[in-house]
């Protein structure tokens, strides 16, 4: 009869030999820094000592076990790959709107359990690199209750986090010129959103914007003459306050 062969690794699937360090997902057009900083953190699988007070397990002397390390290494290679430098928030723009990153997508990226997320999460924010706040939504059900459902968590990472690796200097002129490329984008948003820039033609906006003064005051007129009948607050009236 064949006995069966000793193998490595445990019922999660990890090999203490093999360690996964790539994420499903990999990097593609973040910033250099953040690349930097994921690479760094892969080492932690190895080294135990290049995040200090991760290095032991919670509340004992022992050294973190291989599959801790790895699901830490990976949890935070994706959310490295999430940080929003300008607000240090952690997710995603998509058609202008901000997604905070969840734990379903940090498990499509890692391939990690649910579990396995959740612990690695915790320890990461015991020792403060990470920050979460919960968000809930007051809804009213089919019964007239108030009920609270839970959103997405906002993620904040810590600049400890680039501290760690010596890249603290770095991460703070990186931060700032990151934070005038978006205020250089905004900006142009705002002048593109205007007909004079998509006209080219700032007289024809002028004169747009006095026809527009023009309807308000005869809407204004009309409005107060049907309140004498109607009683009707002139508060009420739609108006931006500004003379064109």
């Amino acid at each position: 009869m064949e006995l069966n062969k000793k193998t490595t690794g445990n019922r999660c699937g990890h090999d203490p030999q093999k360690p996964i360090t790539k994420l499903v997902h990999e990097f593609t057009k973040q910033p250099a820094v953040l690349r930097t900083l994921a690479e760094r953190i892969e080492r932690f699988t190895r080294n135990r000592s290049v995040i200090p007070m991760l290095s032991a397990a919670k509340n004992s002397k022992r050294t973190r076990r291989s599959e801790s390390a790895e699901s830490i290494s990976l949890v935070l290679k994706c959310i490295a790959k999430y940080i929003d430098l300008v607000t240090f928030k952690v997710g995603f723009f998509n058609r202008g709107k901000w997604f905070n990153l969840s734990y379903k997508k940090i498990q499509e990226h890692t391939g990690l359990s649910k579990f396995r997320v959740l612990r690695a999460m915790a320890e990461i924010q015991r020792v403060g690199l990470v920050g979460l706040h919960e968000v809930y939504e007051e809804i009213i059900d089919q019964n007239g209750h108030v009920r609270k459902i839970a959103k997405v968590a906002v993620k904040t990472v810590n600049l400890a986090l680039f501290a760690i690796f010596g890249m603290e200097n770095t991460c703070v002129k990186e931060r700032k010129k990151a934070s005038n490329r978006r205020a250089k984008k905004e900006q142009e948003a705002r002048e593109s959103a205007t007909p004079a820039n998509k006209t080219g033609n700032l007289k024809g906006y002028a004169f747009f914007k006095a026809a527009q003064q023009a309807l308000k005051n005869q809407a204004k007129k009309a409005a107060k003459q049907s309140s004498k009948r109607h009683k009707v607050d002139d508060l009420s009236l739609w108006d931006d306050g500004i003379p064109y």
